[in-house]
């Protein structure tokens, strides 16, 4: 009987088992159905920085996400703390030196999505002070005159001041003095200007302007007034200042006016020097060929004159020469060959002359024509340099 009991009650057990577990299946079968497992990611947009404002990029596997609604959110310091519970979370001066992560649910889904900061948004996963991207907007420096007791002339340099910055004058050493004074005149000065690191917020890059402070010549005179001159007195100096300066250019403009109209008149008078040497030599030139012209038709016209013509006339005793232009004359034989050698010789020579001449002149000429030519060349290049100062 006891045996029998036993047997029954593991029967009864082992049927309550099989039911809770058919049970299971079905609830669980029916959750899937009911419920199904989110699918998708979700990756953190923005930087780890105090005071950025961090987003999401959420993508769901649901074909309509309005199937998977409501959402719901939460923004945890280091997987523990919930910081926030909407899309958007802006990270504040608490989460410095901790991490922030995300969890998206859904209410009819089960499981969940997960991101966090990690090195990619800002080197370390941690939250850091915010770091600037640039520098100050840009600025001009201000200078302001100063006449020591003895008169000495200086300038004081100013940087634009404000809350929250900090200076220097060698972008090296930073401090909170914006005025750099003493600065001599005609003297370069570079200022430098960037916001000050605090705990949650790194200092920015700088921006700088630079400044020439006003040349003062040594003539100037500056009336004795200790510590910062008045607004009249700097007007008065810099106004004294230009007018000096303004005089020098002014000065320096008619030097360069006068030298350069030297310069046109020297170059002036060597054109027309040239220009009269090149027409007295054409002059001389045209003489010359005039007088080998002449020389020529001299020379041509005693060729064209007939030679006496001799005849040889027998007589009873001898024979002798007369002279055709003059019958009654009578020329000896030496007489006659003389004349006909004479008038060989001249023939034969009259050309060569004329050849030598006409040498004798065109050699000079053409060396007298390079000369000029090469002096013209010379003075145009010294005009056109003057010109250019």
């Amino acid at each position: 009987k006891e045996e029998r009991k036993k047997i029954l009650n593991d029967a009864i057990d082992a049927a309550e088992d099989a039911a809770e577990e058919m049970a299971a299946d079905v609830v669980e079968e029916m959750m899937d159905d009911m419920f199904p497992e989110i699918g998708g990611e979700v990756q953190i947009i923005g930087l780890a920085q105090y005071g950025y404002e961090l987003k999401l990029d959420l993508k769901l596997d649901a074909d309509d996400q309005a199937d998977l609604s409501p959402i719901f959110y939460s923004w945890r310091r280091d997987d523990r703390t919930e910081v926030g519970t909407k899309e958007t979370y802006v990270v504040g001066k608490e989460d410095l030196g901790h991490s922030i992560s995300i969890t998206v649910q859904s209410g009819r889904c089960r499981g969940e999505l997960w991101d966090t900061l990690d090195e990619s948004h800002n080197g370390s996963g941690v939250i850091g002070p915010f770091q600037f991207q640039s520098g100050p907007n840009p600025f001009e420096l201000d200078s302001v005159l100063v006449v020591a007791d003895d008169g000495t002339p200086t300038y004081t340099v100013s940087i634009p001041g404000g809350d929250g910055y900090e200076y220097s004058f060698d972008g090296v050493t930073w401090s909170g003095e914006n005025k750099q004074t003493g600065v001599a005149p005609g003297t370069e000065v570079t200022g430098y200007m960037r916001v000050k690191a605090t705990p949650y917020i790194a200092q920015s890059p700088a921006t700088s302007a630079t400044i020439t402070t006003e040349d003062i010549p040594k003539e100037t005179k500056l009336q004795d007034n200790p510590g910062e001159a008045s607004k009249a007195e700097q007007d008065s100096a810099k106004a004294q200042i230009k007018e000096e300066q303004k005089k020098e250019a002014q000065q320096a403009r008619q030097d360069a006016a006068t030298e350069a109209r030297q310069a046109t008149h020297a170059a002036k008078a060597a054109i027309d020097a040239q220009k009269q040497t090149k027409e007295e030599l054409k002059q001389a030139l045209e003489a010359e060929i005039r007088a080998i012209e002449a020389e020529k038709k001299a020379a041509e016209a005693a060729a064209e004159e007939p030679a006496p013509e001799v005849e040889v006339q027998t007589g009873a005793e001898e024979t002798v020469l007369v002279d055709a232009a003059n019958p009654a004359a009578l020329m000896e034989p030496e007489q006659t060959m003389a004349l006909i050698e004479d008038r060989a010789g001249e023939a034969d020579q009259t050309p060569r002359k004329r050849g030598n001449k006409l040498l004798s002149f065109l050699i000079p000429a053409v060396v007298t024509l390079l000369v000029l030519f090469g002096g013209f060349a010379l003075l145009i290049l010294r005009n056109r340099n003057g010109e250019q100062v």
